[in-house]
């Protein structure tokens, strides 16, 4: 059985219906009806605080862009529903299936006390199942690797009248650190450029250590980029060695523009990789600064800049004339963008067809120093000869690393403590189109899981959860995150990672809510009921 996945970027989950469990054949009069895989081409997202894992309390996503119109949530309506675990999956109408084109649309994401987050999603006609995880980085909690200020000023109608300096520190996990000075006499302006009149400004510098993987997770749209502004043909391999986001207010409204050039400074890390001289970056280097607007979520080429070295530390100083996230970037060298999406085809024959255990996929670039972080990783559902469509790779050598998914080594995030590896290769992906890699995991004790959903008008209608919606788990009784359980193969979930006599709350994701069922004991031999959940009248599916 040879089953297709396109895959784009870091991660996700959904289920519309769960859940009976047992050791043996799902219960008999288990029947199939309806297919709900209703939406061809959907898109999941995960949004979860940086630091914490949790979803950002008071968090907001809107639908922007150029096909925003024909995106639905998952459910079938326009309305988009995040689940209570921070999941949201969003479809195409099946009317403008891109077969022949392309679909682009952004997710803004935004919450108290967060930095907004921008995901631009494209869909083509290989990519119908991507999946994402939204790191957002809570500006009074920040993870390893993130130093943030925020300091208010007095102005006069909008203008600067006392120099305004913020910067932040650094400290054992962060050697990066930023800082402007905004002088005397300058405006303070919005979007439109025009003056905002106010007595205080409400400022922020956070400043972002690559080297440290929960802050390089918050890098803007994935280092690999193919719209870079101001770059002859769009593509970029970013290798920031440090960036820094500055915000500022004034009266609630954003200070986009300055009437004069502001002077910035972003303190590089020193163990950074530049390909471009086969070295660590050092006092003398030529680098390039680039600004992101999360408005837009796009990359625009500003100038470049020379490392230099000042008060013992390599920094890197420029000027700017307006506010965004700012990236130091060591040349990629002969490391570039895939200009393709080539093909990773698994021989894994002691995997069962029906399996719907999940494992981590990590592509690691090549050419770029020692311990680099993955520049891809995802979870996928692993069977024999299984091909997956991979996206956003940067071309060249790079080391493919495949581990098991279980209990304790289960999110995407935390690739230094990845679970028993199964498969690893050395591949040119980029140039031969499709490459084959051996798996040697063997399945085994696999239990069964079923359920559907139905209308509330007609209970005839069985609708089955979609293949390759992904189901959570967790302990009964614990206050433990949910984790990924599986994939839905067949209309099912058929797993190792339940262990009978343990009890489990096993969920989906439908509609913005959880469905499923909470403490199920697991027993050898032991069938449980289907589980029903009843659609809302107010999705497409039901008349």
């Amino acid at each position: 059985m040879k089953r297709f996945y396109s895959i784009g970027a870091a991660v996700l989950i959904v289920s519309v219906s769960i859940i009976t469990w047992c050791c043996t054949k799902p219960t008999k009069d288990f029947v199939v009806n309806i297919s709900s895989n209703i939406i061809n081409y959907k898109a999941t997202v995960q949004f979860v605080d940086a630091q914490t894992g949790a979803v950002p309390a008071g968090l907001a996503v809107a639908l922007d862009g150029t096909n925003a119109a024909v995106i639905y949530d998952y459910s079938g309506t326009k309305q988009l529903q995040v689940s209570s675990a921070g999941l949201l999956t969003v479809g195409v109408d099946p009317k403008f299936d891109p077969t022949s084109n392309s679909l682009s649309f952004n997710l803004k994401s935004s919450a108290a006390n967060y930095l907004a987050v921008n995901t631009p999603v494209t869909f083509t006609s290989g990519s119908n199942n991507q999946n994402f995880v939204v790191s957002m980085i809570n500006l009074n909690n920040t993870p390893a690797g993130v130093k943030v200020v925020q300091p208010t000023a007095s102005i006069s109608a909008g203008t600067v009248t006392t120099p305004i300096t913020a910067a932040t520190t650094t400290d054992a996990n962060t050697s990066v650190t930023a800082s402007i000075t905004v002088p005397t006499g300058t405006q303070l302006r919005d979007a439109n450029n025009t003056v905002i009149n106010g007595s205080t400004v409400n400022v922020v510098v956070a400043a972002f250590d690559p080297a440290q993987q929960k802050a390089m997770q918050a890098f803007p749209g994935g280092q690999v980029q193919y719209n870079v502004q101001g770059v002859s043909g769009g593509q970029v391999f970013f290798l920031p060695a440090g960036f820094a986001t500055i915000n500022m207010s004034v009266n609630n409204t954003e200070v986009r523009n300055f009437s004069t050039l502001v002077p910035v400074e972003i303190a590089l890390n020193p163990n950074t990789f530049n390909p471009s001289t086969n070295a660590l970056v050092k006092a003398g280097d030529a680098l390039n600064v680039y600004s992101y607007q999360v408005q837009t979520g796009l990359w625009q080429f500003e100038k470049t800049a020379t490392a230099a070295t000042v008060g013992g530390k390599l920094v890197a100083s420029f000027t700017t004339n307006h506010l965004t996230t700012f990236a130091v970037c060591v040349p990629s060298g002969t490391v570039t963008p895939c200009s393709t999406a080539p093909y990773l085809v698994f021989n894994a024959p002691g995997i069962s067809n029906e399996s719907s255990d999940v494992f981590i996929v990590d592509v690691y670039p090549s050419g770029l120093g020692n311990n680099p972080a993955p520049i891809f990783s995802q979870y996928f559902a692993i069977h024999d000869k299984d091909s997956i469509q991979l996206k956003n790779l940067p071309s060249g050598n790079v080391s493919v690393t495949v581990s098991r998914v279980d209990y304790d080594h289960y999110l995407l995030s935390d690739y230094k403590n990845r679970g028993a590896s199964v498969g690893t290769a050395s591949l040119n992906l980029c140039t031969a189109g499709s490459s084959t890699m051996n798996i040697s995991y063997v399945g085994a004790n696999y239990l069964k899981g079923t359920g559907y959903a139905v209308c509330p008008n007609d209970n005839s209608k069985r609708y089955l959860p979609p293949n390759d919606a992904e189901v959570y788990y967790k302990k009964s009784g614990t206050n433990d995150q949910l984790r990924i359980l599986g994939l839905i193969v067949n209309s099912a979930v058929t797993t190792t990672l339940l262990t009978p006599g343990q009890r489990y709350d096993l969920f989906g994701n439908y509609g913005g809510k959880q469905v499923g069922r909470k403490n199920v004991l697991i027993q050898t031999g032991v069938s449980f009921l289907d589980s029903v959940h009843i659609i809302n009248n107010g999705s497409s599916f039901c008349p």
